[in-house]
């Protein structure tokens, strides 16, 4: 008479499929977190770049026609002259101080009395 052999079940435990699972929630939890700041160190890091572009576009504004004529311009007149193509809207996202920017505003531009330039808003 032939002994019975024991056949073995192929596959995953139960216990092994709860393992894996809690392990990959572990690894989504750490994960998600650190690509939500990829965003908004992005969003920000585009600002600042903006802002220095605009910055220097002004800058040779006040080169060129002096910083008397240059007093009180504003954006518009730097895009007129042709040293910036268009004004750059402020990136979606933006979050300063209680405002969230929904990327449609275009900066802000002036030039002051001694030549200081300010863009709003400002670099964070």
């Amino acid at each position: 008479m032939k002994a019975l052999k024991k056949k073995r079940a192929k596959g995953f435990t139960l216990i092994e499929l709860i393992v894996v699972i809690a392990i990959l929630g572990i690894l989504a939890a750490i994960a998600i977190p650190r690509f939500a700041n990829v965003t908004t160190d992005a969003v920000k890091a585009t600002h600042n770049a903006n802002v220095a572009t605009l910055e220097s576009a002004a800058n040779l504004y006040i080169a060129n026609v002096g910083t008397t004529a240059a007093n009180g311009k504003t954006g518009t007149d730097i895009v007129t002259a042709g040293f910036l193509k268009e004004l750059p809207k402020i990136p979606k996202g933006l979050v300063i101080g209680s405002t969230t920017y929904d990327g449609t505003t275009t900066y802000s531009i002036t030039i002051g009395a001694n030549g200081a330039v300010t863009v709003t808003p400002a670099a964070q």
